[in-house]
């Protein structure tokens, strides 16, 4: 895999600098209710 630049986000890197550390989790309404019980984000 690519390293790229780590903390720079994929969305403003060229294309050969691009990263697979950064591929999203999909968000779903069960996460928001999760953390909401809890009372902070449970997901990173």
């Amino acid at each position: 895999p690519n390293t790229g630049i780590w903390f720079l986000p994929n969305a403003i890197l060229p294309e050969y600098l691009k990263t697979d550390h950064h591929k999203p989790e999909p968000l779903t309404v069960q996460m928001f209710i999760e953390s909401a019980k809890a009372g902070r984000w449970l997901y990173d």
